[in-house]
């Protein structure tokens, strides 16, 4: 099992590492949840066991796209934002933590090792999303492609090659 997912939108697409992209899904559930049942997005029905499911199964491309308009997306970015400086003010988050935050079908949030972890990567992540959202996320150099969310901080992979062909 790879520790890295693609994250898409249209034709845009990042890597994420899965247990930052879990923390801040996890964080965008309880921050509507813990608001009252009137005040939460109408699209939330159609996309809450989506991001319950990106949240604990790696390797699974999430696309972004999930069914909602325009802004509804923005909406969805807003909250993307607001949950990163939530994980961000956490400071670290624990294994213990995440065991005890079970997010689908009593599956926890997913946690690589056993030391605490920063939890400035994750709300990088949390803020990039919004960006892939809004389509602001910078344009990373040519052969290469975003990854956020790795213990290290936000870095850049490079593409493979087909060398016969040119082709990525």
């Amino acid at each position: 099992m790879s520790k890295t997912k693609p994250v898409a939108l249209g034709g845009v697409w990042m890597w994420a590492y899965d247990a930052s992209l879990s923390l801040v899904l996890a964080e965008t559930v309880r921050l509507v949840e813990g608001s009252l049942p009137d005040r939460r997005p109408a699209w939330w029905s159609r996309v809450e066991r989506e991001l319950r499911q990106q949240a604990v199964v790696g390797d699974v491309q999430f696309d972004l796209e999930l069914g909602l308009d325009d802004d509804e997306r923005e909406e969805l970015a807003r909250l993307f934002d607001e949950a990163a400086e939530l994980v961000r003010e956490r400071g670290v988050f624990t294994a213990d933590e995440a065991d005890a935050w079970p997010i689908l079908d009593g599956f926890p949030v997913i946690f690589r090792g056993e030391e605490p972890r920063q939890t400035g990567p994750a709300a990088e992540l949390g803020h990039a999303l919004a960006q892939l959202i809004r389509g602001t996320l910078p344009v990373p150099p040519q052969g290469t492609v975003w990854y956020y969310g790795p213990p290290s901080g936000q870095t850049m992979l490079e593409l493979a090659h087909d060398r016969e062909s040119g082709t990525q």
